[in-house]
């Protein structure tokens, strides 16, 4: 299944908003929506997509690596973390501007090939990667979070928008909205909740 136009394009916006790199989200916000634009598609094979993969795999540990040489300490992690929508941009890239809208699981795993090579029946699983994508950039968002309520409504927007393409026809977009909006402000102040019980706790026990 297939983001929605400009889902993909909004969700990189609200990382690089969240991070603080909104310009470089501007940029991979066009190249990404641009696909839908540009009709003319390379084709790329199944070995040309595990190289791609392979290739955000060295991207991923060399800037683990960079990172972790700059800070001396743990906060390498936190920082990876938020440049995950980057790392991982090439695959996306080569799957929306080729001409497969979907890729073999099997790439992301070098071990998993090796295996699959040995079966003479296999049939490859595949996947298309804009919703596991627009899933990532909430991730790096989230960790940056400097806990406003912009966030959350940021994210109860993007959510939304891509679930009324995955909802059920079978009941009314009215009650539909009705529940989303109900469960999003359960939520809100659930965590609300939890953030009071946290301080109550950190003051009483420290």
């Amino acid at each position: 299944m297939k983001t929605p136009s400009l889902l993909l394009g909004a969700s990189l916006l609200f990382w690089g908003w969240q991070i603080g790199l909104l310009p470089l989200a501007v940029i991979m916000a066009l190249v990404l929506e641009g696909s839908r634009l540009i009709k003319s598609r390379i084709d790329l094979s199944s070995s040309d997509f595990k190289r791609i993969s392979d290739l955000c795999t060295l991207l991923f540990f060399g800037m683990f690596i960079y990172f972790f040489a700059s800070t001396r300490s743990v906060k390498a992690v936190l920082i990876l973390l938020q440049w995950l929508p980057l790392t991982f941009m090439p695959l996306l890239i080569a799957q929306v501007y080729s001409t497969s809208d979907r890729i073999d699981i099997s790439a992301f795993f070098m071990i998993v090939r090796r295996r699959m090579a040995k079966q003479k029946d296999y049939h490859p699983s595949t996947l298309n990667l804009t919703y596991p994508y627009f899933g990532l950039c909430f991730l790096p968002a989230s960790a940056a979070n400097m806990k406003a309520p912009w966030f959350y409504l940021g994210l109860f927007a993007l959510s939304a928008w891509a679930l009324w393409f995955a909802r059920s026809k079978r009941f009314s977009p009215f009650l539909w909205i009705s529940l989303l909006v109900l469960a999003g402000a359960s939520g809100y102040t659930g965590h609300l909740g939890l953030h009071k019980l946290q301080t109550i706790l950190e003051q009483n026990f420290t």
